[in-house]
């Protein structure tokens, strides 16, 4: 199974659908911070810094260091399976 995906059935359940929709977002609408990534799919920044984390461990995102609104942030962008 894969890194960070195990769990109870219904909080396995629950994380497997967050992560498709990171992945989705990121695939229709490309790069994006984590907070525009939050923002775009209603989870909160804590979930979406997690669910960042498992992709990034399981080699389908990768991240970056940016400036958004002046500020320092994480770029996140998925990899094409």
């Amino acid at each position: 199974m894969d890194a960070g995906l195990q769990g109870s059935g219904s909080q396995q359940a629950l994380r497997l659908r967050n992560v498709s929709a990171l992945l989705k977002d990121s695939e229709q609408n490309g790069p994006a911070t984590q907070r525009q990534l939050s923002l775009r799919t209603g989870l909160s920044q804590a979930t979406v810094s997690n669910l960042v984390k498992i992709l990034v461990a399981n080699q389908q995102a990768t991240t970056e260091p940016t400036i958004s609104s002046g500020r320092r942030a994480t770029l996140v962008s998925a990899v094409a399976p």
